[in-house]
């Protein structure tokens, strides 16, 4: 599949599937971007295996439907799950992804490769990613791989942020009833909740009245504390920090490259905060280990690692991939929306952000209008909405597509992460 001129057109399939939202993106051979669709979580632990491939399986049916010319199915697809952790679990998830027939070719790697590669040209590191949950893995200059089973408690592991909204949750009970000391979480976590106190939250989700995974909507909450300087906070914060730490510094040292330069890729929400005392006490903790090490806050969101590692699996060439990093901006979840948002009724939405090169800019209309994308999501979560395949009270409707050849203008608004202070590229 060839287009003007031998461009290679060759279909390639590429998906992030996180524990928070999920990425499709369509390209072809030469490293063009056809469509991007950005949809919630799909991963295992929410919807099952089955219920997982079938919110994976409107998101990738939607990318495909805005690609004019598709007339095959993609020749590669490259899926970059979480839950895929233990090696049962990705062949599971392999032979799941095989049976849609999304793509020609498929192959099924963990979420925190993506983030990897994202992050490094290098074709070796580590990578340790804090979203929901928290997780890393290692590749080394001579191919080694080195990963983590990241099953939760059973497998001795802490942060993320659900987690983390525990320990908010965790603390401000305690401060309440006198067993810990004075904190304002007391006050700013029955605050976000909209509750008189924080046993209130807590009677909230035994009772069912609160799902418990809402926890994971705190970490901004004490953050926001860190920063004003209580104690009770800072010290979620530091833990928090040495955990990714442990998990960076286990890798280099099980990759047997402590005395190397190793990139040491950090990603997921928490670890994109800002928030200089979690990555002061990172980049010292990791460089107390590794002092040549490469310490960055990856600027690039997974779905171009996972495009990347598509494209590598595609025998594509070097300025393929590099016209792949230009042609999406550093942070998506800061860019303007490319289709055009309509809210039907009023019982909230799901997260789904959709965006096709060469379409004049969308804008958020009805209901959502003068929202951010970040809140309606928010607010949809809090009530609730769940899955993918049934009507959620959002409807796409692409814009008109621009001649081909056009480019889209650059988008001003992106911005990158602050870089982390100390040893850097």
């Amino acid at each position: 599949m060839t287009g003007p001129g031998g461009v290679p057109r060759e279909l390639l399939l590429a998906v992030d599937g996180g524990n928070s939202k999920t990425d499709v993106l369509v390209i072809d051979g030469s490293g063009r971007v056809l469509a991007h669709v950005r949809g919630p979580s799909s991963a295992p632990i929410h919807h099952g295996l089955d219920g997982a491939m079938d919110a994976l399986d409107v998101l990738i049916r939607r990318a495909l439907a805005l690609v004019a010319d598709v007339r095959t199915r993609p020749a590669v697809g490259v899926f970059a799950l979480a839950g895929a952790d233990l090696r049962s679990e990705e062949e599971q998830l392999l032979a799941a992804c095989q049976a849609r027939g999304w793509a020609a070719r498929t192959v099924v790697r963990n979420d925190a490769f993506a983030l990897l590669r994202a992050g490094t040209d290098r074709g070796w590191g580590v990578a340790v990613v804090c979203g929901a949950g928290i997780n890393g893995v290692g590749v080394g200059p001579d191919g080694g791989v080195v990963r983590f089973p990241a099953l939760g408690a059973i497998t001795g592991d802490w942060g993320g942020g659900y987690d983390v909204g525990m320990a908010a949750l965790g603390a401000a009970v305690r401060a309440q009833d006198g067993r810990g000391p004075s904190t304002l979480l007391a006050t700013a976590v029955p605050a976000f909740f909209g509750l008189p106190d924080p046993l209130a939250v807590s009677a909230a989700i035994q009772t069912g009245r609160l799902p418990e995974g809402r926890v994971v909507d705190l970490p901004p909450v004490l953050f926001d504390a860190a920063r004003s300087g209580d104690a009770v906070a800072r010290e979620v914060v530091l833990r928090l920090a040495a955990e990714v730490t442990a998990l960076a510094v286990a890798a280099i040292r099980r990759l047997g490259v402590t005395d190397g330069d190793p990139d040491v890729v950090l990603g997921g929400g928490l670890l994109r905060a800002g928030l200089a005392l979690l990555d002061d006490a990172v980049l010292a903790g990791i460089l107390r280990q590794a002092p040549r090490a490469h310490v960055r806050i990856v600027d690039r969101e997974p779905i171009i690692g996972a495009g990347l590692l598509a494209l590598a699996e595609a025998g594509a060439s070097a300025a393929a991939e590099a016209r792949l990093r230009a042609a999406l901006p550093r942070r998506l979840d800061r860019a303007p929306l490319d289709l055009e948002l309509l809210v039907q009724d009023g019982r909230g939405s799901e997260e789904l952000e959709v965006q096709a090169p060469h379409q004049r800019p969308g804008r958020l209309v009805g209901e959502s209008r003068g929202l951010d994308q970040e809140l309606l999501v928010r607010r949809a979560r809090h009530q609730g909405v769940e899955g993918l395949g049934e009507d959620v009270g959002i409807a796409i409707e692409p814009l008109e597509l621009l001649g081909e050849g056009s480019e889209p203008a650059p988008d001003e608004r992106a911005r990158e992460q602050p870089p982390l202070h100390g040893h850097l590229d």
